[in-house]
C-alpha cells in the first residue's frame, strides 16, 4: 500500500487510526515500523529489518551483520529468510509453511530509498515473493510526500505486479 500526500496532510494519523481500530477487533499482527530518513542505504535498512523480525518473532538475539559484509541482494534474501523462518508453521495437509501473525512493514518517508529503487524494488520482491510461495502473511505500507512517485516509477510497479 502507498499512502501519499502534501506534508501535514495526516497520512500517518490515518495509518495509525487503521492500526488502532484493527486491534480493537482483536487482529492479530505485529508491527514493525520504520523511518527511511534513518538509514543512509536500503541495505542499512534491510539488515535492521531482518534483525527486528528475526528478534522479536523468535525471542532470540539475532547475531549483528556488517554492511559492508553483505550487498543489496544478500540483504533483501536475508529479510525474505527472516519472514518465512519466523513464526510460520508447516501445514500437516498440504506441507506449506503458513505464517501464524500478520507482519505489518510501515515505511515512512519511503521516497528516500528513490536513490536506491534498485535494491528497494529488489527488497520489495523478494517479501512479496515470500507472501505468495511461502504465504508469509506480510504486508508492506509506504508513506511519502511524493504523490507522483508511483508514476514516476510506473515500471517498478509494473516489475512487481507479478510477485
Amino acid at each position: 500500500m502507498y499512502l501519499c500526500g502534501h506534508p501535514g496532510t495526516g497520512k500517518t494519523s490515518l495509518l495509525n487510526q487503521v492500526l488502532a481500530n484493527l486491534k480493537q477487533k482483536d487482529y492479530t499482527f505485529e508491527l514493525f515500523m520504520y523511518n527511511a530518513m534513518t538509514y543512509s542505504d536500503v541495505r542499512s535498512f534491510a539488515i535492521t529489518l531482518h534483525q527486528d523480525v528475526t528478534e522479536r518473532l523468535t525471542g532470540k538475539e539475532c547475531k549483528r551483520i556488517g554492511r559492508n559484509t553483505i550487498d543489496d541482494e544478500d540483504a533483501a534474501d536475508l529479510v525474505a529468510r527472516a519472514l518465512i523462518g519466523t513464526a510460520c508453521k508447516r501445514n500437516k495437509d498440504t506441507g506449506v509453511l503458513e505464517s501464524k501473525i500478520h507482519k505489518i512493514i510501515v515505511i515512512d518517508e519511503v521516497d528516500q530509498f528513490n536513490s536506491n529503487e534498485k535494491a528497494f524494488t529488489m527488497l520489495v520482491r523478494n517479501i512479496l515473493k515470500g507472501n505468495k510461495e511461502q504465504h508469509t502473511n506480510t504486508s508492506i505500507v509506504g508513506i511519502a510526500n511524493s504523490v507522483d512517485l508511483p508514476f514516476r516509477k510506473k515500471h517498478s510497479a509494473i516489475a512487481m505486479r507479478d510477485c
